[in-house]
């Protein structure tokens, strides 16, 4: 089962968790909403001293606005690369993107990024950090300070806002980072595999947290994870791909509602169909 990649008729396959087969049911393209990213037929070519390396090859994903999407593969398989490419960082050597109908060709505030490492910047506090993009696009002292703290209320961090990253545990500078690429409103977050350095407690208190937020700013989010149960619990689709080059090989329709539970039955079936199709393409 595999993923169209023809761009006139891209397909999603819905698998059915209450079957032990593969997917029933194929969601085409004029049925899905409005995307509000888009890429058609993106590769990625890199030079290297033993001579090229294609990351990604022959790409074709739509994010829909409000949408969360997960990307699970294994290294090598071009995650951060199509990541990089939404978020305007790295230009396709083939191919097209498009955010908001419109050409994407560069990095924008309406698209904010989180990454695996926290990317703070040690010598200010969490205010500050969460302040600069704020700062950086002329907003007056005033108004950034007081947008900033209700950024850092909104990740249960009002209280550390005074205190500088070094003296924070890895889950609270997270929240962080998502605090500061919330500043600019973006209508897209581009999340690299943000939690993969947390311990799972507080792996699992970020994801339930994550979802709320999700909800109730009703943005777009794009997140890449090597773990299954993450992607699971979090997505409403989840994109499979491989490497050598890296593509897609099957895009799965989680049809679980939230909250979801990990002890479900119907998580369960989720969890094995993407762990037989990530092991066959890995």
């Amino acid at each position: 089962m595999y993923a169209a990649l023809n761009p006139t008729a891209p397909t999603t396959a819905s698998f059915d968790p209450a079957s032990d087969h593969a997917a029933t049911r194929i969601v085409h393209a004029d049925q899905q909403p409005q995307a509000l990213v888009s890429a058609r037929n993106v590769s990625k070519l890199y030079a290297t001293a033993t001579g090229v390396n294609w990351a990604l090859d022959d790409v074709s994903l739509d994010i829909a606005p409000g949408e969360f999407v997960c990307a699970i593969g294994a290294s090598g398989c071009g995650k951060t690369t199509l990541l990089n490419m939404l978020a305007g960082f790295v230009a396709p050597s083939q191919g097209t993107l498009s955010f908001n109908n419109a050409p994407l060709r560069a990095a924008g505030p309406d698209r904010g990024v989180v990454f695996q490492e926290y990317a703070l910047f040690p010598w200010l506090t969490a205010r500050r950090n969460v302040e600069f993009g704020l700062r950086l696009n002329g907003m007056d002292r005033k108004a950034r300070r007081l947008e900033a703290e209700r950024l850092l209320e909104l990740v249960g961090l009002a209280r550390a806002a005074d205190s500088y990253p070094f003296e924070l545990s890895g889950g609270m500078r997270q929240r962080i980072a998502v605090a500061r690429a919330l500043a600019t409103k973006p209508k897209l977050l581009l999340m690299d595999e943000p939690f993969a350095a947390i311990d799972a407690l507080t792996r699992t208190m970020l994801q339930e947290e994550l979802i709320k937020l999700w909800k109730e700013l009703g943005i777009s989010v794009f997140f890449i994870t090597h773990n299954i149960e993450e992607a699971v619990f979090l997505g409403q689709r989840v994109v499979v791909m491989s490497a050598h080059p890296g593509c897609i090989k099957e895009i799965v329709k989680v049809d679980l509602p939230y909250p979801r539970h990990r002890e479900d039955p119907q998580f369960g079936r989720y969890y094995a169909h993407i762990s037989e199709a990530f092991a066959h393409h890995a």
